[in-house]
């Protein structure tokens, strides 16, 4: 039976980017000549805006505004037009700055729009003025945050707070401190803003390379540390013999263009991409999909892996709009690191062509002995509460007909166990033992009541896990 992997694609975003802008009232004190401080935070915000809509069309951006409290101008969107027009109505100036009260109100924003794995960008945009005695308490921010970020302070001020690399130590030290050198003129903060845009907001390049033909391209989301990338293919699989492996991330991978060469000389430039595009989607001698087989050449910033592998297929979404028409990309999903990720595969680097149709039938891909049956399925979308109904019920019909639904039933829980872990959904699991629990006092046999009481203890150490 052929198997078919399914990617939820619309879930892939480059690193979301927060920008909360200091409206406090000493941010209408001038620095360069009569010009305030709020007009030079405007002015820099709209150009890493624009470098994020030139360079990083699939960054989501947010926009904050915080004094002694915070407020939401604009939320998580790709619409940066939007971004800019809120950017534009911001006029008022408040109290006192409150730097804690900012991160308070960036931490909730990203929490409540994505999950505590999602690599997030926070850029804090002020005077650099912040007085330790004035700042009040903490405790409404968590430290280091519950989601991995940079923390990056952009100060107008050449002497900022030390109380600002304070908090980037607390972070892990994952940021910076941004001052300018001097503010006797404006294009010193231009300058500033220019460099925070390079080092931070330019996305991940690689090249995605098969013999003599090669391709740059753009990897989204990044791969996190990872200084330098290149995706060599070693081979083609068609999807049944590459099963349902665990990965380790997934990123979309598009073809970089250069600025010189947009519009029609773009569309008419031959692209790598497109070609293996297009070789993937056609089928196998047994009507099976393709999937590449890379390896990943890449540097992190202090070491280098020599044996990481991963797979290119390609993965369809609904544009939005009027038409609805489907969109098909190249989703590259790493493998966990070693050679033998795959255990059915072996050691990758023993991988040999097939040179002739004398191969047996069912002898590929190579299992394991003793290897346990896999519940593994493709993975849920609850966008809506109708979807999660669906599932808890379905798994309820299961558990009643135990002992012979069992597999089904361990499919079920499988399903929603690894969801509910993916998105931190551990009051679900909590509600979910409850109701197993009053089920197991009416099942039928021994062997169902075996069957409901390791999901019940599977779904309560889950939400130990995540809580």
């Amino acid at each position: 039976m052929p198997v078919v992997i399914l990617l939820d694609i619309s879930l892939l975003s480059a690193m979301p980017v927060v920008i909360l802008l200091d409206i406090s009232l000493s941010m209408m004190l001038p620095l360069v000549k009569t010009t305030p401080a709020i007009k030079l935070a405007v002015k820099g915000i709209n150009s890493l805006i624009n470098f994020v809509k030139k360079e990083s069309r699939c960054d989501r951006v947010a926009l904050l505004t915080f004094a002694s409290l915070w407020e939401i101008k604009s939320p998580f969107t790709r619409n940066y037009d939007e971004v800019i027009t809120a950017l534009g109505n911001v006029k008022e100036q408040f109290d006192k700055s409150f730097i804690y009260a900012g991160l308070q109100g960036a931490q909730q924003v990203v929490l409540e729009e994505f999950n505590c794995s999602t690599f997030v960008q926070i850029i804090v945009v002020g005077d650099g003025i912040y007085l330790q005695e004035l700042q009040g308490p903490d405790s409404n921010v968590q430290f280091p945050f519950p989601f991995p970020c940079s923390l990056h302070f952009v100060c107008l001020n050449p002497s900022p707070s030390p109380l600002l690399a304070n908090l980037v130590a607390r972070n892990g030290g994952r940021g910076r401190v941004w001052q300018p050198a001097s503010v006797c003129q404006d294009r010193d903060i231009t300058a500033l803003f220019d460099d925070v845009a390079k080092s931070v907001l330019t996305p991940l390049g690689g090249q995605l390379s098969f013999g003599n033909l090669s391709s740059d391209v753009i990897i989204i989301p990044l791969l996190l540390k990872v200084v330098s990338l290149k995706i060599k293919i070693v081979g083609f699989l068609d999807h049944s013999s590459l099963a349902m492996p665990g990965i380790a991330s997934k990123h979309m991978i598009i073809a970089a263009t250069n600025s010189q060469n947009q519009g029609e000389d773009h569309l008419r430039t031959p692209s790598f991409c497109a070609l293996l595009h297009g070789a993937l989607v056609t089928q196998s001698k047994d009507g099976n999909p393709l999937a590449a087989l890379v390896k990943l050449d890449c540097a992190e910033t202090n070491k280098t892996f020599e044996d990481w592998y991963g797979f290119v297929v390609t993965s369809s979404e609904k544009t939005s709009g009027e038409g609805g028409k489907r969109k098909s990309n190249l989703v590259l999903c790493v493998l966990p690191k070693g050679r033998e990720c795959v255990p059915w595969l072996g050691d990758m680097t023993k991988l040999n062509p097939v040179c002739n149709d004398d191969v047996p039938t069912g002898t590929f891909p190579v299992m394991s002995r003793g290897a346990a049956k896999s519940y593994k399925s493709l993975p849920i979308v609850w966008l809506y509460d109708q979807g999660l109904q669906a599932d808890v019920s379905k798994l309820l019909r299961c558990v009643r007909k135990l002992p012979e639904k069992k597999e089904a039933f361990l499919k079920e829980v499988q399903r929603i166990d690894t969801a509910a872990r993916i998105l931190s959904f551990d009051h679900l699991l909590l509600a979910l033992s409850k109701i197993l629990e009053r089920e197991l006092l009416s099942a039928a046999s021994q062997s169902a009541s075996a069957f409901i009481t390791q999901a019940i203890e599977t779904f309560k150490s889950t939400a130990n896990d995540i809580s």
